[in-house]
């Protein structure tokens, strides 16, 4: 994918700014900041294309009533562009406390205007990537967050807390009309939200209390080693006395459980659980086997216990295989991180609706990762991976399959604990549930960090993400202008870049409602092209329309693409124009002389009283001489 490059000022000036960020940094007492408005170097934004109706520069917020001589200043997407996407690339580690936008309107409207008939963007789905990621991957912040709302001509989305990154995503999802707007970036350095020497080692400050560390370090305050890393190894030996034995600790076993060989060969006790459960509405037969603290090995209880918000994090790693006649909304372990009033954990798949949910609950926030995969009938890897600084992440065979970066508060303490349990998990109390379950795990494994740091300490296994997809390498070489033209494919506005400086990846596309019909201005009579500034979006086929009638009245309105195109060919010198980009029907250039005359079906439609001249398709297709649109 490849974006257009926008410029916020002059480099001298930038280069300026940029030496003043730390100085704009405003340091209060307890280690937070005041938050400034962030000035972003040249080339920082980039887009996958803009509206040839705006200028380059036009996407950054500004005075509204500084430049009166434009009426819209701001940036939409080309109606050609299937995912539009805007990347702001940070200069460095900023501790983001919100996203300023604006409408396009160049002039600070009265209280009283009606945004409703203005064009701008409402809800976006926002992607980051972890400071001290090298790989850039994307994870989600959240989605359909609020923009604009038609009441104001500008709106602030809070961060609370600061989210820190240097790389922000944000994909239009719902928009009135189009999905227009401009933005600034309102935070501080991630410096800030540290004290000074928290972070140990060459680490950076990176969120409250939260360090990114150099290579071979890992921790909050980067002073952990691999040495200090001990890995969980659940893997299944036997089942002796109702005990599921593993070289970790033990588990309590209930219901119909059974140990079988695993055919893998990267595993060396090479055995999977087997679980047989039924529940329907009017009795139930649990199967799960139940971690028993009174019976761990190594004086230490599982990761995923007593979950707070200085949590040192943790990731999972097993296999997971759902056999045929199977059905229902399944647990592959939880300890109640999915129930009302508790904190946990919880792993689960809906085999009809192929969703696989991860939860992660603290005493006050709530991480929900969702994710639309079909695992079918097969073996796959499952990794879950969660830190209170990072996020939440999922990974099915070694790709990452979704994230949550936003946590959500609870109302109210969530203080309940249960025990974790693998198979049928902890069921919501008071839900009907109909289950047939016939489910596998094998090679459970849990580190008592998340996944990024694994990797960071060089530590390999079935947890350890692949590579990211590859994407073009960044040119060096300045923009260069191309001539626009309109058409199903337009050539780019300029020569493109890559999206951004390394590769990025992510989940998933999001989704967006992004409408690609034109948008025109529609009047008739008018002596003056512009005369009014009434628009509408038009129907699919149809494009703007702009023409000169035959009392010498500009009419502006949508019309079938196939028309418009055949009224430009006989206009005969007269003003035509056919376009289909936001509001281009503002201009009109003199067309191409052709054969000037009625088709025989005039004469039929005259005689019959119909005035065809004000039907614009009937005087277009038959009429075009007698209704003097050539």
């Amino acid at each position: 994918m490849y974006f257009l490059i926008f410029d916020d000022m002059g480099p001298r000036m930038m280069e300026l700014l940029l030496g003043l960020l730390l100085a704009m940094t405003v340091v209060t007492t307890d280690g937070s900041c005041i938050a400034q408005r962030i000035p972003l170097h040249k080339g920082s934004v980039m887009a996958t294309s803009r509206d040839s109706y705006y200028q380059e520069g036009d996407i950054f917020n500004r005075n509204c009533s500084a430049i009166p001589s434009r009426k819209y200043i701001g940036w939409c997407p080309n109606p050609h562009d299937n995912n539009p996407k805007i990347q702001i690339n940070l200069p460095g580690a900023i501790a983001v406390h919100g996203l300023v936008f604006q409408t396009t309107l160049a002039s600070c409207p009265a209280a009283t205007h009606n945004f409703g008939t203005e064009a701008f963007l409402e809800t976006f789905d926002l992607q980051y990537v972890l400071p001290g990621d090298n790989t850039n991957t994307l994870m989600s912040y959240g989605e359909d967050l609020p923009a604009l709302n038609g009441m104001s001509a500008e709106k602030t989305l809070k961060f609370d807390p600061p989210l820190v990154t240097r790389i922000l995503t944000l994909t239009p999802k719902s928009h009135n009309i189009y999905p227009c707007f401009r933005f600034a970036v309102v935070g501080c350095g991630a410096d800030s939200l540290c004290q000074p020497g928290y972070c140990m080692n060459g680490g950076k400050c990176a969120g409250e209390n939260f360090c990114t560390c150099t290579q071979g370090f890992v921790g909050d305050r980067c002073n952990m080693t691999a040495k200090d890393i001990e890995q969980q190894d659940y893997s299944f030996m036997d089942i002796t006395n109702n005990k599921l034995n593993t070289p970790y600790a033990e588990f309590d076993v209930v219901g119909d459980v059974t140990l079988s060989q695993n055919r893998r060969r990267d595993h060396h006790h090479g055995r999977s659980c087997h679980f047989h459960s039924h529940h329907d509405h009017h009795h139930s037969h649990h199967s799960y086997c139940q971690y028993s603290h009174s019976h761990h090995h190594h004086g230490n209880s599982h990761c995923m216990h007593g979950l707070t918000n200085h949590h040192h994090g943790f990731t999972t790693s097993m296999h997971v295989q759902h056999g045929h006649n199977h059905h229902g909304h399944h647990y592959i372990y939880s300890n109640g991180g999915h129930l009302h009033g508790h904190h946990g954990c919880s792993l689960s798949y809906h085999t009809a609706q192929k969703v696989l949910n991860f939860v992660v609950s603290t005493l006050t926030h709530k991480w929900s990762v969702s994710v639309n995969v079909n695992l079918g009938n097969q073996q796959n890897h499952i990794s879950t991976s969660w830190h209170p600084q990072m996020g939440a992440h999922v990974h099915v065979n070694n790709q990452l399959v979704g994230s949550c970066g936003q946590p959500k508060p609870h109302s109210t303490p969530h203080t309940q604990t249960v025990p974790l349990r693998l198979g049928s998990g902890h069921l919501k109390v008071g839900t009907n549930v109909n289950i047939n379950m016939n489910m596998s795990i094998g090679g459970l494994n849990m580190y008592p960090a998340p996944a990024q740091s694994l990797s960071k300490l060089g530590m390999t296994g079935p947890f350890t993400p692949a590579p990211p997809t590859s994407m073009p390498q960044p040119t060096t070489s300045a923009p260069v202008s191309a001539t626009t033209t309109h058409g199903p494919q337009p050539t780019p506005q300029h020569v493109h870049v890559p999206f951004t400086k390394a590769p990025l990846t992510t989940a998933s596309t999001p989704s967006t409602t992004v409408d690609h019909r034109p948008v025109c201005y529609t009047y008739a009579n008018e002596t003056t092209i512009g005369g009014s500034k009434a628009h509408t979006r038009c129907q699919t086929g149809e494009v703007c329309t702009l023409y000169e009638d035959g009392n010498k009245k500009y009419i502006a309105k949508c019309l079938e693409k196939s028309l418009c195109e055949a009224g430009k060919r006989l206009a005969h010198g007269k003003c035509w124009q056919c376009c289909d980009t936001y509001l281009c029907n503002d201009n009109c250039s003199a067309t191409s002389s052709g054969q000037c005359a009625d088709k025989s079906q005039c004469a039929v439609m005259l005689s019959t009283g119909y005035d065809v001249c004000s039907d614009t398709k009937m005087a277009v297709d038959i009429c075009s001489k007698t209704c003097k649109i050539c």
